[in-house]
This record gives structure tokens, C-alpha cells and sequence, in this order.
């Protein structure tokens, strides 16, 4: 018997094309530890501020979170201080650069995998819950911007008010734009696992699910996710997360997730436990091709003129 034939993919991002923990606990370790030097308070101190700017924006990667800090405003207006919050805290922003920097990378193999596919005009395509911003950033450092064809994110986070965007951006626009992959908006706060948001995707590009392969480094939100919706699937072990203590231990400082989040999130690895993977992928998305063939698969579905691309909640 053949292997079966794969006409598009479906790629998780976060721990399973980079490691974002890799680079985001560190990152906003050293940042919180230099806010906290600089405004000469502990970093205990600071977590609940910066988990309840989170919470609100539901993200934990929110671009104004100095701006939103009362502890911070407090400690400026008692100081007099003219200067905006970004100036007198650009050491902990530099800080957090640098080091996410150093460490965002695509993890070996992710590069060529995605070059196969695309010699071989299969579709390739992204599902994300982080927002657009930042994932298109991780887009054009990584190369992914011309290896993926579309890619599904939430919208970003609403600006803080009397912020105008155009200000805040050192660069022309151009800049901020992906030169190959199309976006999609999925609704606001979408979450995995959604089989629903899943189909529509696949219903998009009139792909049936025995014709695509879905893969991500969590049994869950995205093993689970396939085999609600009929795909074929893999376990990118590789970047399995939960298989660490830095996660459960940085984590819900800062996280926007709830408490009652991480007690879902407890219950749905409970259940990843009995959940097994086709798959199971560990060291490179390249084992892949030992299981499946992959062959071209439809042309990325067009986006009409003045067409906003969002695809909605069922």
C-alpha cells in the first residue's frame, strides 16, 4: 500500500516551526527583571500588573504593556518625570530584543521542508493563535514569509487610546507587510483547538481532509483538533512544551491565560494522555516524507477585490 497522498498542510508555528518558549520566557524574564531595577521594585511585584494588561488584551505578547502599568505611571508622576514611559524603560525594551533576537530561529529542517513542498506545489498553509503582528515579524526574520502560502492568525489587540500606529513605527509600511504569504483573519480570541475554524479553512480551498496533513507540537490543541475534523496527522514532539517545568513555572505570572485556562489546559493534556498521534516527529518536520507523499494541491484561494479576508466563527 502507498503512502497516502498529501495535497495541502496545515502547520502550527509556536513550538513547532520556532520555539517560542525558547525565546519568550527569556526575553520577558530579562525584561521584568530591568522594569523592576530601574523602577526599584522586584519583579513579584510587577507580574500580577503585567498578567491583569494581558488578561485584558488576551495576549501575552501586548506591545503597550509599560503604558498600562499603574505602578509604573505612579512612580513617574511622583518623580515629575516629562519623559514617556518607552524612554525611561528603553533599557528593559532594548533588553527584551536582544535576547529574543539571539534566540528566534526556525527549528532544523522546518526551511527545507517547507522548500519541498512548495518544489512540489503542494499548499502550504499556517494556523496560529498569536496575533498577526508578531507572527508576521517571525515571518519575514525566519524566511517563512516565502515558504508559507496563507496563514491564519487572530486580529491584533485594539491600540491604547491617543496611540496612532504610523507614530509608533520606525520604518515605512512596506516594511510591516509579507511579500508572498496571504493572510487570514480568524475571529478575535480564536483558540485551538477549533474543528470548526479547521473545516472552514479546508472548505476554503475545497480540500477534503484525507487530502491534508495537520502538525503541531501539541496532542490537544492540534492532533485532537484533526482528528475531530477527518485529517491525517502529526505530534511535533520536538517542540512538545509540556514535557518541561519552565512552562508551568513562568507561565502563569504573565500569561493572559486565566486561571481557569490553565486548569483547562490541565484537563485537555489529561485527555492528550489517550490521544495518539499518527506520527510522532522527533526531531524535524523532514520524517514527514518517510509517511507521506505530497503532491500539488489547489492554487491558494483568491482574495477579491476589497474582499476582507476573515474567516468567521461557526
Amino acid at each position: 500500500m502507498g503512502k497516502p497522498q498529501i495535497r495541502a498542510v496545515v502547520a502550527d508555528l509556536d513550538n513547532t516551526c520556532w520555539d517560542w518558549m525558547g525565546f519568550y520566557i527569556p526575553a520577558m524574564g530579562r525584561f521584568i527583571d530591568k522594569v523592576a531595577e530601574i523602577a526599584g521594585t522586584t519583579p513579584e511585584a510587577l507580574y500580577p500588573e503585567i498578567r491583569a494588561i494581558h488578561q485584558r488584551h488576551g495576549t501575552s505578547e501586548y506591545g503597550w504593556v509599560l503604558e498600562e502599568m499603574p505602578t509604573l505611571q505612579r512612580l513617574k508622576d511622583q518623580a515629575c518625570d516629562p519623559r514617556p514611559l518607552t524612554e525611561i524603560y528603553k533599557p528593559a525594551i532594548e533588553a527584551y530584543c536582544e535576547e529574543r533576537d539571539s534566540r528566534l530561529a526556525l527549528y532544523p529542517g522546518v526551511s527545507s521542508f517547507f522548500n519541498k513542498l512548495g518544489a512540489q506545489n503542494t499548499l502550504r498553509m499556517a494556523f496560529t493563535e498569536a496575533q498577526a503582528f508578531y507572527t508576521f515579524s517571525r515571518f519575514k526574520k525566519t524566511g517563512l514569509d516565502h515558504q508559507i502560502d496563507v496563514l491564519y492568525t487572530p486580529p491584533d489587540s485594539a491600540l491604547p487610546a491617543g496611540i496612532v500606529l504610523a507614530q509608533e513605527r520606525s520604518n515605512p509600511p512596506e516594511y510591516y507587510k509579507l511579500a508572498h504569504t496571504q493572510h487570514r483573519a480568524l475571529p478575535s480570541g480564536s483558540k485551538k483547538p477549533n474543528p470548526e475554524l479547521l473545516m472552514r479553512i479546508l472548505d476554503e480551498h475545497k480540500l477534503r481532509p484525507q487530502e491534508v496533513l495537520v502538525f503541531g507540537d501539541h496532542l490537544w490543541k492540534d492532533v485532537w483538533m484533526a482528528q475531530q475534523v477527518g485529517c491525517h496527522h502529526a505530534h511535533a514532539f520536538y517542540g512538545d512544551y509540556s514535557r518541561t517545568n519552565t512552562y508551568s513555572d513562568f507561565m502563569p505570572k504573565v500569561s493572559f491565560y486565566t486561571d481557569a485556562h490553565f486548569e483547562e489546559e490541565k484537563v485537555g493534556k489529561a485527555s492528550a494522555g489517550k490521544i495518539s498521534s499518527d506520527i510522532v516527529l522527533q526531531q524535524s518536520p523532514i520524517e514527514l516524507f518517510k509517511h507521506f507523499e505530497f503532491v500539488a494541491g489547489p492554487k491558494r484561494a483568491r482574495l477579491p477585490r476589497g474582499y476582507k479576508p476573515v474567516i468567521h466563527q461557526v
